[in-house]
């Protein structure tokens, strides 16, 4: 019996350590968006160029978004924006 406790209160300790680890990651992604939003905004104003520059932001901004885990991006997910523009992300 000992050891299933063990064994139990080891699998808890993994999963802390696991949700801290994922936690730390996910607010390194959210500053990173932040600081991505403030630079193009600054660079471009509200709404991104059409042109090879604009595409490459706005790859950066989609990569982004894209690394959130799972369960984030069902409990924030964004309501409708239009494609292109940078207004109250």
């Amino acid at each position: 019996m000992k050891d299933s406790n063990l064994i139990v209160e080891r699998e808890n300790r993994n999963s802390k350590l696991k949700q801290s680890e994922a936690a730390k990651w996910e607010l390194i992604r959210r500053l990173r968006y932040g600081a991505l939003l403030r630079l193009f905004r600054h660079r471009w104003g509200h709404v991104l160029p059409d042109d090879d520059s604009g595409r490459d932001d706005l790859w950066l901004l989609v990569t982004n978004v894209s690394l959130a885990a799972a369960e984030t991006r069902k409990e924030n997910a964004p309501r409708h924006r239009d494609v292109g523009t940078l207004d109250a992300c």
